[in-house]
């Protein structure tokens, strides 16, 4: 599976407490559950995806997988979806680019705006659906920070750390937030992916080596 910078970064930075619970919103291909079902080998995952031709291949996925006994797709909408169960721990590379032109694909629509999951939305169900002393954890572009930090507070969700992803040294284009209804000093770290001369820097690549099938 071709696997894109967000999902990789946010895949190797995935909260380390060994969860028995799991969520994965909007999985996609289910890139993120895979990584972590590597890392966690007591965790179960349910990944739920809207879109239809992404969830036919999750679930291929899936089943191709030496975790696909801890694996569960579910093709559906998040937002409407019924979970027979409450999580230790929910993660997501959630929809973007809120503000940009839409695309004339549906399917693309779907991915890259808020059409399927506005934000506000998305943190009223999370509240639903996460363990009283559970973790939320996303990747974010910059400019949706306040707004994911307003959305949160209205359910009493705050920022525990804050993760500032660089593409190189002074460029800032996402951060990764965990949140919790904890209210604490916010840990704050940072990853820069790429040297000036292009190459990933040492950081990047022990963060990520254990899911590259090659040296970068």
């Amino acid at each position: 599976m071709k696997i894109g910078t967000d999902s990789m970064i946010l895949g190797a930075l995935l909260h380390k407490s060994k969860f028995k619970k799991v969520l994965d919103i909007g999985s996609g291909t289910g890139v993120l559950s895979l990584m972590y079902a590597q890392q966690n080998k007591e965790v179960d995952i349910i990944s739920i995806e809207i879109d239809q031709l992404s969830a036919e291949e999750l679930k291929i996925n899936f089943l191709n997988s030496p975790f696909k006994e801890r694996l569960h797709s579910v093709h559906g909408d998040f937002l409407t979806y019924s979970f027979e169960t409450k999580f230790d721990f929910i993660f997501s590379n959630p929809p973007y680019f809120e503000s940009d032109l839409l695309s004339f694909k549906k399917n693309k629509n779907r991915v890259r705006h808020n059409l399927t999951l506005p934000v506000d939305l998305m943190f009223k169900k999370i509240d639903s659906l996460l363990e009283i002393n559970g973790f939320f954890q996303c990747i974010i572009p910059v400019h949706l920070l306040l707004k994911y930090e307003m959305e949160a507070k209205k359910v009493s969700f705050f920022i525990n750390e804050k993760i500032s992803i660089f593409a190189k040294e002074n460029k800032l284009i996402r951060y990764i937030l965990i949140f919790s209804r904890s209210q604490n000093i916010v840990i704050e770290s940072q990853v820069v992916i790429r040297q000036d001369n292009n190459q990933y820097t040492t950081d990047y690549i022990q963060l990520t080596e254990e899911f590259h099938g090659k040296s970068l």
